[in-house]
C-alpha cells in the first residue's frame, strides 16, 4: 500500500524536471495523476511511460482559464475525482532588470503567479467535498 492510494493529483509542468519526478513518485505511491504542460511530446511520453491506468497527459498553459478547466475535467472524467494540486509549472528569465523587456517580465508573472492562483481558484471546488 502506498501513501497516496486512491488519490488523484493534477501536476503542472509534468513533462520534465521536478514535475516529471513528482508524477513518477505519486504513481509509485498509489496515486493516479494528470500531468499538464505545454511540451506535448515530452508530456505524452511521461504519461505513456506511467501507463493509461495511472496517468493522463493534457496540454496545459497555466495562464489559460480554459486550459485549467480542461485539466480539471480530464481528472474528473478519467479518474472520477481530484484530491491534490501540485502547482509546479514555472519559468525563469535570467536578465538584468534594466535590460529585461517588460513583456518578458509580465510572462514570468503570468506563469509563476497568476498561473498558480488560477490553479487554486479552479481546482478548489473540485477538491472541496465538505
Amino acid at each position: 500500500m502506498g501513501r497516496l492510494d486512491g488519490k488523484v493529483a493534477l501536476i503542472t509542468g509534468g513533462a520534465r524536471g521536478m514535475g516529471k519526478a513528482h508524477a513518477r513518485q505519486f504513481v509509485a505511491e498509489g496515486a493516479r495523476v494528470v500531468i499538464g504542460d505545454i511540451l506535448d511530446d515530452r508530456g505524452t511520453a511521461v504519461a505513456d511511460g506511467l501507463g493509461d491506468d495511472h496517468c493522463r497527459y493534457v496540454h496545459h498553459d497555466v495562464t489559460s482559464e480554459q486550459e485549467w478547466a480542461a485539466a480539471v475535467a480530464t481528472a474528473l472524467t478519467a479518474f472520477d475525482r481530484l484530491d491534490v494540486l501540485v502547482n509546479n509549472a514555472g519559468v525563469f528569465r535570467h536578465a538584468a532588470i534594466a535590460t529585461m523587456d517588460p513583456a518578458e517580465f509580465r510572462h514570468v508573472l503570468d506563469v509563476n503567479l497568476t498561473g498558480c492562483w488560477l490553479g487554486i481558484h479552479t481546482v478548489a471546488p473540485a477538491v472541496d467535498r465538505s
